[in-house]
C-alpha cells in the first residue's frame, strides 16, 4: 500500500461510534431547545456537524448490510433496508407534525429522538461478530475517491442507475414535499387531511418495499420502469380533479418510488466488489441526498 496506506476501519464499531456523535447532537439540540437557549447559530452549526457525519454514516450503513445476510438473501435484505430509508423519508416530516403538536414544542421531539439513538447502538452492540459476514477492510490511502469515480465509470451498470437516480433526486425526489402545497392551496385541505395525505404516499412507499422484498435480483426493465411509473404518477396526481382521486393516485406513486429507489441500491451492491462497495455507495447517497436538496432551493 506504500507510505500512505492507513489503518483500515471496520464498519460496525464507525457506525456504533457515528450514531453516538449524532445522538450527542439531537441530546444537545433538544437541551437548548427546551431551556428556551437555542439561537439560530446553535441550529446551523448542528446541521452542519451532522451533515458532515452523515457523509460517512449513511454510506457505510447500507454497505453494512452486506455483512448481516448472506449471499442468497442479499437482495431481499438491500430492498428491506432501502425500503425503510425511504419510508422514514416519508412518514417521518409526518410523524413529527403530530408528535410537535401533541408535545407541545420541538425540544421533546429531539430529545425522543435521541433516545431512539439507544434501540440503534444497542442492536449493533448485541450483534454477533462472529456471525457477520464481514470481508477484508481496505487499508485508506490517497487516491481512492478518484478510484471509486473511475470505477464507476467504467462500468455502465452500475453508472446508469447512479445518473438515473441523479435526475430522479434533481427532478422529482421532492414529490412528497409537494403533498403539503397541493392539499392546502389546491385542495383547500386543513392539517388533518394534510396528515392523510402523507400517510396514504406513505402507504404506497411501505406496499412498494415489501413487493421489493420478495424479489430475488432486480433488472434494467424494473429499474427504469418504476423511475417512469413514479414520473407518470407524479403527473397524473398534479392533474388529479379532486382530492379523493389525489389520494388514490398517491398509493401506486409511494410504490413506483420505492420500487426505482431499491432497485438502484440493489443493482449497485450486488454490482460492486466488496472492496469498492463503500465508495459506490457513498457516490449513490452523493447523488441521492445532494440532487433532492438542489431541487428543494
Amino acid at each position: 500500500m506504500g507510505r500512505h496506506a492507513r489503518r483500515p476501519v471496520r464498519q460496525r464499531p464507525l457506525l456504533i461510534a457515528a450514531q453516538s456523535v449524532m445522538g450527542l447532537l439531537a441530546l444537545t439540540l433538544g437541551l437548548l431547545t427546551v431551556t428556551g437557549n437555542a439561537q439560530v447559530w446553535h441550529v446551523y452549526a448542528m446541521a452542519l456537524l451532522l451533515g458532515i457525519i452523515s457523509c460517512v454514516e449513511v454510506p457505510t450503513r447500507q454497505s453494512f448490510v452486506v455483512e448481516m445476510v448472506g449471499r442468497d438473501d442479499l437482495a431481499n435484505a438491500i430492498a428491506l433496508n432501502s425500503s425503510s430509508f425511504n419510508l422514514a423519508r416519508v412518514v417521518g416530516p409526518a410523524l413529527a407534525g403530530v408528535l410537535i403538536y401533541a408535545l407541545g414544542g420541538t425540544g421533546p421531539i429531539f430529545l425522543l429522538n435521541f433516545l431512539s439513538f439507544a434501540a440503534v447502538i444497542s442492536s449493533l452492540l448485541l450483534m454477533r461478530r462472529s456471525e457477520l459476514r464481514t470481508p477484508e477492510p481496505v487499508p485508506r490511502a490517497k487516491g481512492q475517491l478518484r478510484e471509486g469515480l473511475r470505477y464507476v465509470l467504467d462500468r455502465r451498470e452500475l453508472l446508469g442507475p447512479i445518473l438515473q437516480i441523479a435526475f430522479i433526486s434533481m427532478f422529482v425526489q421532492s414529490f412528497s414535499m409537494s403533498i403539503a402545497l397541493m392539499a392546502r392551496t389546491v385542495f383547500g385541505a386543513d392539517a388533518s387531511s394534510f396528515g392523510v395525505a402523507s400517510s396514504a404516499f406513505a402507504v404506497g412507499a411501505l406496499g412498494g418495499g415489501l413487493l421489493a422484498a420478495r424479489r430475488t435480483r432486480p433488472n434494467r426493465r424494473l429499474l427504469v420502469g418504476g423511475a417512469l411509473a413514479f414520473g407518470v404518477f407524479q403527473i397524473l396526481a398534479g392533474a388529479a380533479p379532486s382530492y379523493p382521486v389525489y389520494l388514490a393516485l398517491l398509493v401506486p406513486a409511494g410504490i413506483a418510488m420505492i420500487t426505482a429507489n431499491t432497485a438502484a441500491n440493489a443493482t449497485l451492491q450486488l454490482g460492486t466488489t466488496p472492496e469498492m462497495r463503500g465508495r459506490v455507495m457513498g457516490l449513490f447517497i452523493l447523488v441521492f441526498t445532494g440532487g433532492a436538496r438542489s431541487a428543494r432551493r
